[in-house]
């Protein structure tokens, strides 16, 4: 096909600016491998710090877990020991109400047995009051 084309329209290959050409774009796309490695390695280290700080989350988590039965435990040992100590205080207010019951019927008998008395002294005095002329 170009055989029997004049030589007046082909143009001499100028061999500088193919291999300019071919330097640049081997340039260019060792850059843009250079680029893409650097996105691997990148990608890589995103990967592996993902990896720990979800091995580092994993470990967190268990130490929460632990605090929070820890804490539970210390809720309910002051839970149980508020209880007891509640229930030491009834019983001994238990028995402190049984003991001041008894007073007052003590004191209740003691003040029926006097208002007896007064009753017997009003009478006797009314006796005496009648013997001596007073009513």
């Amino acid at each position: 096909m170009f055989s029997n084309t004049p030589s007046r329209f082909i143009r001499p290959v100028d061999k500088s600016k193919s291999q300019l050409a071919n330097t640049t774009l081997h340039k260019n796309i060792k850059n843009i491998e250079s680029m893409i490695q650097d996105s691997r390695d990148y990608i890589k280290s995103c990967k592996q710090q993902k990896a720990e700080l979800r091995h580092e989350l994993a470990i967190l988590e268990q130490k929460l877990k632990i605090n929070v039965k820890e804490k539970v435990d210390i809720s309910r040992n002051d839970q149980e020991r508020l209880i007891q100590s509640l229930r030491e205080q009834c019983e001994v207010e238990y028995h402190e109400n049984i003991h001041l019951k008894a007073q007052i019927s003590e004191m209740m008998k003691e003040n029926n047995d006097l208002e007896k008395v007064i009753v017997d002294y009003e009478s006797q005095i009314y006796k005496l009051e009648l013997l001596i002329g007073l009513k």
